[in-house]
Order: C-alpha cells, then sequence, then structure tokens
C-alpha cells in the first residue's frame, strides 16, 4: 500500500497507535494541539511543532519573508492556546535552498524574533541544513499550563455549546484572492493580512484555560468542519452547527458576493484562520463570554450544539439539513477530503 491509499490521517492514526503503547503514565501525546507531561509540581509542560514547506504551505512569491517567519511562529503559538496555555521556548529548524537571497534569510528571521518577543517566547535554538530546491521552516514550542488543566480535544459532552473566538473563511478568501484576483488586494487587505500575517488566540486561550469553562477545545487551522471533527472523535459524541451563525467579516462577504465564492462553503471548510473552536457546559457559557469581552474585548460567537450521536449535521439558513463533511487538506493523497 502506498502512502497517497492510506492517507495523511489514516497514518497518523496507526503512528499513534504504536506511540501509544510506550507512553508513561499521565502523559498525553498524539492527537491533540499539544503534547503534555508533568514537568513539576508547579506545572504541566505542553509541547507542540509545525512545519512549513514551500509549496505545500505557502508560496515564496506571494508573501514576504517577515510575514513568513511571523506565521511559522504563529500557527505553533495557536496550538498553545487551543489548550490553554503560556508559551515559553521555541527552536526554529530550517532547510534553506543555496540560491536563496541571504536578505529573504535574514528577513525571514527577523520575523520569527518579532513574534516571539511579541508572545515573551524565547528563540532557544535549532538547526540549519540546505534543501536541494523548496524552503522548509520547521518550529517546536515549548508552553506552561497548570498542573492537570490543559484544555484537550476529549472532553465535549452532549448538550455542550460551541463557540468559535473570531471570525472563519477570512484566510482561505486571502489564499483565493491572491491566487485568483489580485488585482484586488489593494480593496481586501483584511483578507489578505488573515492569510499572511494570522493572529493566534493566546491570551484568550489562557483566559479560557484558567476560567475552566471549556470542556473541550482546539484550534482552527484545517477549518471548522475539519477541526470540529476532530474534536468530536477524541470526545466521542456529535454536533450540529448552524450556517448563518458562523461569524463572518463584512470584508469577507464582500469579497465573496464580488467573486462569486459561496460564503457558507468558506466559512465552515477554510482552513488557516487560527482561531478557537471550544464546547461550553450552557450553565457556563454566560460567564466565559463576559469574562472574554471583559479581558480581551473578544465576543464569543455560537455556532452550535453537541450532539449524543456521533454524526456531524451542518443546519443552512433555509433550516435544511446536510451531513457536515470534514473537507481539509491530506498531503499523500494531495487533494481535500
Amino acid at each position: 500500500m502506498e502512502l497517497k491509499e492510506l492517507g495523511e490521517f489514516g497514518l497518523i492514526d496507526r503512528l499513534a497507535a504504536q506511540a501509544a503503547r510506550s507512553l508513561r503514565p499521565g502523559t498525553i501525546g498524539i492527537g491533540d494541539d499539544c503534547a503534555v507531561f508533568r514537568a513539576s509540581p508547579q506545572h504541566d509542560l505542553l509541547l507542540t511543532t509545525d512545519m512549513l514547506v514551500e509549496n505545500i504551505h505557502f508560496i515564496r512569491a506571494l508573501t514576504t519573508p517577515w510575514d513568513l517567519g511571523r506565521k511559522s511562529i504563529a500557527v505553533n503559538l495557536s496550538d498553545i492556546a487551543a489548550c490553554g496555555g503560556t508559551p515559553r521556548h521555541a527552536v526554529v529548524s530550517v532547510a534553506l535552498p543555496p540560491n536563496l537571497d541571504v536578505e529573504f534569510a535574514l528577513g525571514l528571521f527577523q520575523g520569527i524574533c518579532d513574534c516571539a518577543r511579541e508572545h515573551n517566547v524565547d528563540i532557544v535554538g535549532g538547526d540549519t541544513t540546505s534543501s536541494p530546491r523548496d524552503l522548509v521552516i520547521n518550529v517546536a514550542l515549548t508552553g506552561e499550563v497548570e498542573p492537570g488543566r490543559a484544555v484537550l480535544r476529549s472532553g465535549a459532552k452532549p448538550g455542550d455549546l460551541i463557540f468559535l473566538t473570531g471570525p472563519a473563511g477570512d484566510a482561505a478568501a486571502g489564499l483565493d484572492l491572491l491566487l485568483h484576483h489580485r488585482q484586488l488586494v489593494g480593496e481586501y487587505p483584511a483578507l489578505a493580512a488573515a492569510y499572511h500575517n494570522p493572529t493566534p488566540h493566546v491570551a484568550e486561550g489562557r483566559i479560557i484555560g484558567q476560567s475552566g469553562y471549556a470542556t473541550a477545545m482546539i484550534d482552527v487551522s484545517d477549518g471548522v468542519a475539519a477541526d470540529l471533527t476532530h474534536l468530536c472523535r477524541a470526545s466521542g459524541v456529535g454536533a450540529r452547527i448552524f450556517a448563518d451563525k458562523l461569524p463572518k467579516s463584512t470584508m469577507f462577504r464582500d469579497y465573496a458576493m464580488r467573486v462569486g465564492l459561496n460564503i457558507h462553503e468558506f466559512a465552515v471548510s477554510g482552513g488557516e484562520d487560527y482561531i478557537l473552536l471550544m464546547t461550553v457546559d450552557p450553565a457556563h457559557a454566560s460567564a466565559l463570554a463576559n469574562l472574554l469581552a471583559v479581558e480581551c474585548r473578544r465576543p464569543l460567537h455560537h455556532i452550535g450544539v453537541m450532539t449524543a450521536d456521533t454524526g456531524l449535521e451542518y443546519v443552512l439558513p433555509d433550516g435544511s439539513a446536510q451531513p457536515l463533511i470534514r473537507r481539509g487538506w491530506d498531503h499523500f493523497r494531495q487533494s481535500e477530503t
């Protein structure tokens, strides 16, 4: 069997099962946004890593080196946020084509350092090597959380309400803008920025984690449909979400209407927004919303409810319902699933 037949997530399932057999008691491994393990009586350690590969995760000609460097840290910060933690230390490894302009490499590292400094993260090491053609960036990031307080994907219960911390679809629309309608970039700068320069909700994640109100949480990197599927699978429950409740920015709505995008499809399937998706007991929903409004000036957007069965349902604005299909990029099949 070839990898393209098994698929990315099929391979991850097999690797996770193999790795789980050697985990020490109390360690949380593959299957969440971060690995979690006890570092001291005062805190648990979070560990995450992400790799960005040219022409898979980014197109060098469509970005600046500073934006690319910042994004390589931001996507890892979002994982720490999804577990309710505080980011601490990073190591950065890069595979650089020999013909890469030195100024691009320096700009890339400047973006990495600036984003790390913004979130009080220390860059403590890494590795450099050559690449035959494409640029590859890998970041590993640690974080801390109070013992036993990491928010995982596996705690959602039937009846929990589903929330997002920001609008969905902006980054996907930004990529569409850059690929197909670059002449309009000047009219929709926020969409291009959402794709190039995402803002991880680190403060929001930490406040949510400290509150104890979220039963489960995940960051939206692959899209609402794909990431909600991951959360449901980990929790053993289902979900029902409503298309007209998904928060959508004014600029996204305007752009979608102008170029003919299916706004509901992009909002539910588009990836790389790096907002947080969480489930909350209805009894605590108002308290959490008030807390985020005061501490972060961030509204919570109610988009659906967890269900007892394991199916996922998407309710359209006309009231009709359809199965919510996980749509996300599969790196080995080179297609969306």
